[in-house]
Order: structure tokens, then C-alpha cells, then sequence
């Protein structure tokens, strides 16, 4: 009886776990079938444009900086160049089919938990709210909710390196801002002797070569357009993938030079990139196309107005179908095969309505003002405008009463940085998913974080630096300031607006500059270590990237020490010379060619400075965006 009393038992135990377990399971599948969770293939970032105001250029810089910042994680970025029509819904499940105009950007879920992770984290920074930014600015971001094949280019991190020889250092740091404002930390100067030894297709991805400013003289752009070695390297750059970026003077250096008798075998060279350089050229040859130049040009700074010609260029997306810009230097007369037109001058003029001469309203009007051209395996952008002096345009580019958006510029050179670094992709085919489930919960982790005030200190030693090269800029700014007066009225000239002493009124301005990117890289700094003690506190080493980033702050440091120290002796000498009797013309060109020195020493301090602030915020992101993603 015990025995078959057991027996019974154990088969009504067993049914009633088959019951339960047959139970779950059931209602497994039911909460499976009945859930409202998404399936979501990436993400949509539109660039901002349609409304062409400051505002929106802001936007539109905000959004670029989301896609570096993402790059910079290796994650994969691509860029629509048509428009798409597909279903999306914002972060907060808002749902809607939406037409996304050329030029959004496409971030695909890869399928690796933790990229994705990644990813959203990100996102959420830009699209809801970030504890670091120092700006209030928020982009827009849709998921994507349905797979898709669409024709795109792939984005790269770019890599650049701007000519900074002698001609290029008595100008203004247009590239640089208008770079660091869109989130292209990667930005290195090239100075003299430079380019042979440091630019190739591993260091960089993109060249870039600015306008002639002013100071410039004739002997030094001879000199600058004579330098064979850096020519060839130039063109063997371009040749092999690396992008360039010219406006005036750089367009000029990089076409097929002025029409002449010999213009047939300089687009000889343009067309056979193995050509290395010819003897009596004084341009790089790499875009077919030839240009002209007048002194009545370049003794003005006009305005202009481009007109957009193509439309579908990638370096149009969310520009104007007109753009306002300035204009002065050479322009073309004859394009080849390989150089495409993509805007043309529509109107030139001076802002107080000064005549201009008859042969600009004939030969300028209607040439072109932007074109891309192919070399070997390169592409150009090349401007005879300048849309990179459209960033906060200062009293340094004459007294103008600008009504128009005085960032615009921006979104034509961030175009073009990304254009000239980036791959067609034919087909493209996402397929990956992440759940919006997922999505939601990192939303409501990450949204909102504290950021506690961290006891350790790890860059005291740095900021005690930083804050003494600031007093030491307050001093040099203060000599440059008190010269500009003596110059005035030594050489009687005006203060405001001065031709010859303009290379005081530059090292005046660069020491603000400068003094502005100390403090952020001090406020920087302290956000690392706050960011840190929070990684430390969730069990991360962060011992690698507080040692690699003292190096790279104390390198560039004690070369910024040795450029101020060098810089300060000539503006002490200069005072000295103003404390004489100055009664010769002797002795005022004495001065004028040490405040020029002064300049071109002073101004390498921009291949610096900046790039500590760089690489300070390249790290803090970093830092960040990985705790978010993996608390």
C-alpha cells in the first residue's frame, strides 16, 4: 500500500507541474504576441536647413558634431544623397512617414549590443539632453522602422592638415574655427619643411590650402608656388585618395595656373598624375582648369552671390539655392573634363555701392565661383569665393554691415570636408535590428545623470600652466595693442583699419583666440576628472587616457613655451625701437619687417594651443559616452 500510494503521488505531482509549465509557456507566447515592442533598423539625423539663419547654421553645426563624435567610435555613418520617404518615430515613440531630404545622415544598428548601446547613448546627448555640452542646442532624431536599400556615401573621421607656410601666416584662422565648430578635431597645421615629412594618406585624409591674405607679398607666394618637393607630395596625396580644399589662392595653386602658351602642358600634367612636377609650372596641376587674375580684384574685398548650379552636389545639402559671400582674387576662364561647376557668381558688388570695374560684371559674373575636380583617386573642392570668411565675420574683414546668416560659410566647408573623405556606396541594405524596448531603457538610465564634483586631481600641475601662459598673453596682447597706437602715428595711419600694421592687429586678435582656448581647455580638463571619478567609481582603469593625455598636453605645451618666448623678444624689440627717435625710413622698415615676424612666429602657436583643447574634448566625449553606455 505505501508503495502504490507513493506512486500515485509522484503521477499527480507530475501533472500538476506539466499543467504549470504548460501554463508559462502559454503565457510566454501570448505577452510575445501581444507586445508593442518596435523593431528599430537605426537611426535618422536630418541637417538642419529651409530657414537659413544663424539658428539653424548652429543646428546644422551641432548635427556635424554628432556624426564626428560617432565616427571618432568607429561607428558606421553614411549620408543620403537622394531624398528618402521611409517610417520613423522619435525617441518618445512618436510615430510618422516622413520625406528626409539629401544630405541626412544614416546610422545603422550593427547588431553588437554594446555598439548599439553606443550609438543611442549618443544620440540621446544631441536629441534630448546632455550633462556636458555647454550649449543648450538640441537636433532632431527619428528611428527608423523598416529595412531599406538606398544608394549613400560612407563618412570617414576626417584627418586634416592646412598649408600654413609663410604666404598662408599673416591670415586669419578661418579652416580652424569653422572646423572646430563642427566637431573635426583632427586638425593639424603644416608649417615649412613640414609637408615631406608628415602628410600622407595614413596621417591625413584631407589638405587644405587657404586664401592669400593680405600681408602677403609677391616673393613669398613665388616661393610658396616653387616649392617642388612639397608639390610632389602634395600631388601624390591627392593621387591616392586624399582630398583637397582650396579658396583663392589655394584654388589657384591647385589648377592648371593662368591661360598662357604653356597652360596645354600643365593640363598635360592634371590629366597623368604620374607626372611628378614640371620645371616651369608654378601650380599643382591637379584640376583641369585654368583662371585669370587682375590687381583691381585684389585690392577690394567684394561681395558676392553664388548660385547654386547643381544642385544634387553633396556639397549643396542644406545650402541656400543663393548664398552670399565675398570675392577677390582669380577666377576661371576654361574648365576641363574632370571639373565639374557648382555654383556660379550671379552678382559682384561692393557694399557701398562703389562702382566696380567693367570686366567684372563681364568676365566674373557668370564664372564659376565653386567646383570639384578629380585627381587620380582624389577629389577637389576648389572656391574662387569665400565662403570660409562667412563664420562670424569680424572687424578684421573690413567694417560690413552683413544682414545675412554670418556663420553660413560653415555649412559649404563642412560639406566639403565630408564630401572629399567619403565613398559611394551603390547599394546599401539595412537590415539590422534593435528593440525600441531597449531603447526606452537607456533613455531612462542615461537621461539626467549627475555629475559629482571629483576629490582626485589629475591635471593641477597642467592648469597651473595654462592659467600662467594666460597672464603671459595678457602681456603680449597689452605690448601689441600699445604698437598699434605708436604705428598709427608713426606711419600715419588709421588704428581702426590699418594696412602695414595689419600683422599687430593679427597677433592682438590670436592672443584672444588663444586665451579663449585655455580657458576651455582648463573647464575641459575639469570635467575629465569629474567624468573619470565616476568611471573609476563603476570599476574602469582610466589610468591609459590620463597618462596618453598628459603626454600630448605637455609636448605641445613646452612647444607653445618656446613659440611665446621667441614671439615675446620680438615684440620687445619692437618696443624698443617705437622708444627711439624714429627719423628714417630705415628704421620704420626695420619695423615693419620684425611686426611680420612677429606674426608668422606668433601665429604657430595655433598648431597648439588648439589642438590640446582638441584632443582634452575628444577624450571627455569619450569618457562620457562610454560610462552612459554601460551603466
Amino acid at each position: 500500500m505505501h508503495i502504490k500510494c507513493l506512486v500515485k503521488n509522484f503521477f499527480i505531482i507530475c501533472i500538476l507541474l506539466s499543467s504549470n509549465l504548460f501554463s508559462l509557456s502559454i503565457a510566454e507566447i501570448n505577452n510575445k504576441n501581444n507586445s508593442t515592442d518596435e523593431l528599430c533598423f537605426g537611426y535618422i539625423i536630418p541637417l538642419p536647413s529651409g530657414k537659413d539663419n544663424t539658428y539653424e547654421t548652429f543646428q546644422n553645426s551641432k548635427a556635424r558634431f554628432l556624426i564626428n563624435d560617432l565616427l571618432r567610435e568607429n561607428i558606421e555613418v553614411f549620408w543620403i544623397i537622394n531624398t528618402l520617404i521611409t517610417d520613423v518615430m522619435t525617441l518618445y515613440k512618436n510615430k510618422s512617414k516622413i520625406e528626409f531630404e539629401k544630405g541626412a545622415f544614416i546610422i545603422p544598428f550593427s547588431g553588437n549590443n554594446s555598439l548599439d548601446k553606443l550609438i543611442t547613448s549618443t544620440i540621446i546627448d544631441y536629441n534630448i539632453s546632455s550633462e556636458i555640452s555647454n550649449d543648450n542646442l538640441t537636433i532632431s532624431a527619428y528611428i527608423l522602422l523598416e529595412e531599406i536599400k538606398i544608394k549613400v556615401m560612407k563618412l570617414v573621421e576626417p584627418k586634416i592638415a592646412q598649408h600654413f607656410d609663410i604666404p598662408t601666416r599673416y591670415g586669419w584662422p578661418c579652416y580652424l574655427q569653422i572646423a572646430e565648430s563642427g566637431g573635426f578635431l583632427n586638425f593639424d597645421f603644416l608649417i615649412e619643411n613640414e609637408v615631406p615629412s608628415k602628410l600622407n594618406n595614413d596621417n591625413y585624409n584631407v589638405f587644405m590650402w587657404p586664401y592669400e591674405p593680405n600681408p602677403a607679398r609677391l616673393n613669398e607666394v613665388a616661393i610658396s608656388l616653387s616649392n617642388r618637393r612639397d608639390f610632389k607630395i602634395i600631388r601624390s596625396f591627392v593621387s591616392e585618395g586624399g582630398g583637397f580644399i582650396g579658396s583663392c589662392y589655394g584654388a589657384l595653386a591647385a589648377s592648371s595656373g593662368f591661360l598662357n602658351p604653356l597652360s596645354g602642358l600643365h593640363l598635360l600634367q592634371a590629366y597623368n598624375p604620374s607626372i611628378p612636377f614640371l620645371p616651369f609650372s608654378f601650380t599643382l596641376s591637379m584640376s583641369d582648369s585654368l583662371m585669370m587674375e587682375r590687381p583691381e580684384v585684389l585690392n577690394d574685398l567684394y561681395v558676392s552671390y553664388s548660385k547654386i548650379n547643381n544642385d544634387t552636389h553633396p556639397i549643396t545639402f542644406s545650402v541656400n539655392n543663393t548664398v552670399k559671400e565675398f570675392f577677390s582674387g582669380p577666377w576661371y576662364i576654361w574648365l576641363g573634363k574632370n571639373t565639374e561647376i557648382i555654383s556660379t557668381f550671379d552678382k559682384v558688388t561692393l557694399d557701398d555701392n562703389e562702382s566696380i570695374p567693367d570686366f567684372i560684371e563681364k568676365r566674373v559674373e557668370k564664372s564659376p565661383s565653386w567646383t570639384s575636380s578629380s585627381f587620380g583617386s582624389g577629389k577637389l573642392v576648389l572656391f574662387t569665393s569665400h565662403p570660409e570668411f562667412i563664420n562670424n565675420i569680424t572687424f578684421l574683414f573690413e567694417d560690413r554691415n552683413w544682414e545675412a546668416d554670418q556663420y553660413y560659410g560653415r555649412r559649404v566647408i563642412f560639406n566639403s570636408i565630408m564630401y572629399v573623405t567619403s565613398k559611394t556606396i551603390d547599394s546599401l541594405e539595412i537590415k539590422k535590428y534593435y528593440t525600441y524596448d531597449n531603447i526606452r531603457e537607456i533613455i531612462n538610465i542615461t537621461i539626467d545623470l549627475d555629475i559629482p564634483i571629483s576629490p582626485i586631481k589629475y591635471f593641477e600641475d597642467f592648469k597651473t600652466r595654462l592659467y600662467n601662459y594666460k597672464d603671459n598673453l595678457n602681456i603680449l596682447r597689452e605690448q601689441t595693442y600699445n604698437q598699434m597706437g605708436l604705428y598709427s602715428s608713426t606711419f600715419n595711419e588709421s588704428i581702426v583699419y590699418p594696412k602695414e600694421s595689419r600683422p599687430l592687429l593679427y597677433t592682438y586678435t590670436f592672443c584672444s583666440i588663444l586665451y579663449d582656448y585655455i580657458n576651455k581647455s582648463i573647464n575641459g580638463l575639469e570635467k575629465i576628472e569629474n567624468i573619470n571619478y565616476l568611471l573609476i567609481s563603476s570599476g574602469y582603469n582610466i589610468s591609459n587616457n590620463i597618462n596618453n593625455l598628459k603626454n600630448i598636453i605637455s609636448e605641445k605645451m613646452n612647444s607653445t613655451n618656446e613659440i611665446f618666448q621667441k614671439s615675446l623678444e620680438i615684440s620687445n624689440n619692437i618696443s624698443d625701437i617705437f622708444n627711439e627717435s624714429i627719423n628714417n625710413n630705415y628704421l620704420k622698415s626695420v619695423i615693419v619687417e620684425k611686426t611680420r615676424k612677429l606674426i608668422t612666429t606668433f601665429e604657430i602657436s595655433l598648431k597648439y594651443f588648439p589642438q590640446i583643447y582638441f584632443e582634452i574634448l575628444k577624450i571627455l566625449n569619450h569618457q562620457w559616452y562610454k560610462y552612459e553606455s554601460n551603466i
